[in-house]
């Protein structure tokens, strides 16, 4: 409503204004309301937003200059927010140039009351990463992961910005030691944001999701996403590593457990990973070699790891030395494919002419040592 004053009215209304009691205050509400800035009729189609910047630009220009006591001016401002959410976003940013001591605290109050009040929409998520920083800076890690996995729950959170969580989730998870449970949570919160959605991811995003399955307890579940990540991209190295890494802890696991089986298992399905150099699949063959006795009682699964393993080890004996080519042929020989034996033992023979290991094995099983 617009409301005209004569001019003899308003003369009227300045000298009595001089000796009223209540001067002083009718004056600071005429500031405040000047802050508003000069308003037509034909504004009113514009709605109040453009009044609400025009105030805080005025503010903040008060602000600056150190004209301005913004504690003072609260319980206004803050009861214009309870009607315009978007309001608290523009207190935080005052807050946030004041430079008082209690300014964090104050732009993370005035953010949170926005988050309470508005629709999850952009400038929500513009909210939470707003006082993701703030908890960065103080250095409150469950807080800060905390408001980056609210970002992840907001329905338009697309795969990218999920995987973007999750990726920082996964960086600073170390921070998380302290509080397992809490860490606990925070992993299964982001694992049930991201599932339903990595069909719309790529490898690396599979790798993100794998981790924070891991990290909910759910190994077999991360196994399975890391072979789709694969089956996408049989290149991608995050899913590589983390599958050998996976399977190396199974490993040990099983290892610890007593389970010999289960242990050499997953010694194999960890050198299967491609992309595996030699050195390890060498390592793991040694192994199975030294303890293969122990599977006596069931041959079937003894042959059965050493064929795995002598079809991953084949391919890059090129690059392994004499002793690599006599472990693969113990593995060839344990996996009762004699045939093509001697051919290894004199590879390596070719390469070390005095390797004990080659010799024994052309001793045992073949004639003289071929050693051009």
């Amino acid at each position: 409503m617009f409301v005209s004053v004569p001019l003899v009215g308003s003369v009227f209304g300045k000298r009595k204004l001089s000796v009223s009691p209540d001067r002083i205050q009718i004056e600071s509400d005429t500031r405040f309301l000047q802050r508003f800035g000069p308003m037509q009729p034909s504004d009113v189609q514009r709605g109040i937003e453009p009044r609400i910047h025009r105030l805080f630009g005025s503010l903040s220009h008060e602000l600056d200059k150190g004209k301005l006591d913004l504690a003072a001016e609260r319980p206004v401002l803050e009861l214009i927010a309870r009607s315009y959410p978007p309001v608290w976003l523009m207190i935080a940013d005052l807050w946030r140039e004041s430079g008082h001591a209690d300014a964090l605290s104050e732009v993370k109050s005035g953010l949170s009351r926005y988050i309470e009040t508005a629709p999850p929409t952009d400038e929500q998520r513009v909210a939470w990463e707003r006082i993701a920083a703030i908890e960065r800076q103080r250095n409150n890690w469950f807080e800060f992961v905390d408001c980056q996995v609210h970002i992840a729950e907001l329905p338009e959170a697309n795969i990218a910005t999920v995987s973007a969580v999750v990726n920082t989730f996964n960086s600073v998870e170390r921070h998380l030691e302290p509080d397992a449970e809490a860490r606990l949570a925070i992993a299964k919160r982001l694992a049930a944001v991201m599932e339903p959605k990595i069909a719309a991811g790529d490898a690396t995003d599979c790798s993100r999701l794998a981790w924070v399955l891991i990290h909910s307890g759910r190994t077999d579940r991360a196994l399975e996403i890391i072979d789709c990540g694969l089956r996408l991209d049989p290149t991608n190295e995050y899913c590589r590593k983390l599958k050998g890494k996976v399977w190396e802890r199974i490993a040990e696991k099983k290892r610890l457990q007593g389970d010999l089986y289960g242990s050499l298992d997953a010694a194999v399905n960890m050198v299967e990973v491609p992309g595996t150099d030699i050195a390890a699949i060498s390592s793991v063959a040694n192994n199975f070699n030294q303890v293969v006795r122990q599977l006596d009682a069931d041959p079937q699964a003894q042959r059965d790891l050493a064929r795995r393993l002598s079809a991953v080890m084949r391919p890059h004996i090129p690059d392994g030395d004499a002793i690599d080519c006599s472990r693969l042929a113990w593995i060839m020989i344990h996996a009762g494919k004699m045939e093509g034996v001697l051919d290894i033992v004199d590879r390596g023979l070719r390469i070390d002419p005095q390797n004990e290991y080659c010799l024994n094995l052309k001793a045992k099983f073949g004639q003289t040592a071929d050693v051009h």
